[in-house]
């Protein structure tokens, strides 16, 4: 099998499959390729945003302490392969193109599985015949019934943020969709939830944990103290060790904050991680279309900003900037525009509304009469200048075409 084959085979799926209730379909395909991930051992980090960001922290921080670190997480931002990854670097295609053949032999007829599963049963294969010494496994979405949720035992499990997002599958309120990330927790496995979960999904979380016997952990913001955020990081001390995060925004800090208590957990697992692997890493560890910065002159980035939380992270990078912003937004039909555009509107020079980047798009002309409601001018791209700066935001599958042309 090529690459291109594999790949063929991959999007004869659709998205989201059929629907589930449970796990067994995915089990059943883990069962005939003989359950890899049962010799995995995982953190897994479920959230509505900031888990692409902890995954990346760890698998950084992890790779500089020594060790062969998995890496999966979705959707791709630069090609497929960077959603399968082993210490930074993507799965070969001609591995991808191997284990895929693997795959497609066990899935035999059945054309029920989502595309997400096929790549996660990918991903388990190749992080087993490599013998990863640990994987950072980030939940497509929700937790309960992703497929992700196969594995049994974590060791441990971190829950990045809980927001209104995909309430069309997850729930309606705060707190089932809390009760949807909160699925990942496990028997006697420890759980690290975000210090800025709103309390009713809090509540539900350390619900969860009880029922687990799991032990509940939130980051202690008390011995937290910010000395400075810029577009070149965060400097911060917790717990009076100083660290610096590359990635941009106050949002990262408590990305890097979950991620430091998951390393205290993974230490009693025979791990042995130092103060300077955790500092080094948090230092290094970058992400694309993460507050990323693609030009200088002029300043010209690009961020993943999608929903309301992810929006408001942005609005405090950006409410920090000498000037207001243009923003050029695409957003995918199922999300809330208007509240995201209510957000950000306070804090942007104008905006342009980004088409056809997503069969599932709203038109550019729609988004634009959104944030017009909202408060904000409407430009094009043709009358930005050189002093201005301009962000491509709302949609990683915009950020992924914008990235791509711009390289």
């Amino acid at each position: 099998m090529t690459f291109e084959n594999a790949m063929g085979f991959i999007n004869s799926f659709t998205k989201s499959g059929a629907p589930v209730e449970d796990l067994s379909r995915f089990r059943e395909l883990m069962n005939k390729l003989g359950n890899p991930q049962e010799s995995l051992k995982c953190i897994h980090i479920a959230g509505t945003n900031g888990k692409g960001s902890t995954a990346r922290y760890l698998s950084e921080i992890l790779c500089i302490a020594g060790y062969k670190v998995g890496e999966f997480t979705s959707p791709y931002i630069i090609e497929y392969t960077d959603r399968i990854r082993i210490n930074g670097k993507n799965i070969p295609y001609d591995r991808l193109a191997q284990i895929c053949e693997i795959v497609m032999d066990a899935v035999g007829n059945e054309k029920g599985y989502s595309q997400f599963e096929i790549t996660n049963a990918i991903a388990f294969e190749y992080f087993f015949e490599e013998k990863c010494d640990i994987v950072c496994l980030e939940a497509g979405v929700g937790g309960l019934l992703d497929s992700t949720n196969i594995i049994e035992k974590p060791m441990v499990s971190v829950i990045t943020s809980v927001a209104m997002d995909h309430t069309d599958v997850l729930g309606e309120t705060i707190q089932e969709i809390a009760a949807q990330k909160a699925g990942i927790i496990k028997e006697d496995c420890p759980v690290v939830l975000s210090p800025l979960c709103p309390t009713p999904a809090r509540d539900v979380v350390r619900r969860t944990a009880a029922e687990k016997n799991a032990e509940f952990i939130i980051p202690d913001i008390s011995n937290l103290v910010i000395h400075d955020t810029s577009l070149w990081g965060n400097k911060f001390s917790y717990f009076k060790k100083e660290y610096f995060t590359k990635m941009v925004g106050r949002h990262q800090i408590v990305n890097a904050l979950n991620t430091i208590e998951a390393l205290e957990q993974v230490k009693k697992h025979g791990f042995t991680i130092m103060s300077e692997h955790t500092k080094k890493g948090l230092k290094q560890a970058v992400l694309p279309a993460r507050v990323e910065i693609m030009n200088l002159d002029p300043l010209f980035m690009i961020d993943g900003a999608h929903n309301p939380e992810s929006m408001q992270a942005l609005a405090d990078v950006i409410k920090r900037f000498p000037k207001k912003p243009i923003l050029c937004v695409g957003m995918l039909r199922n999300k809330d525009i208007a509240r995201s555009a209510q957000i950000v509107a306070p804090y942007v020079k104008a905006i342009v509304g980004a088409s056809d980047f997503h069969p599932n798009a709203v038109a550019g002309a729609e988004i634009e009469a959104i944030f017009r409601k909202a408060g904000c001018q409407i430009t094009d791209l043709s009358k930005v200048g050189k002093d201005d700066i301009v962000i491509f935001c709302g949609s990683l599958y915009l950020a992924e075409k914008i990235r791509k042309e711009f390289q």
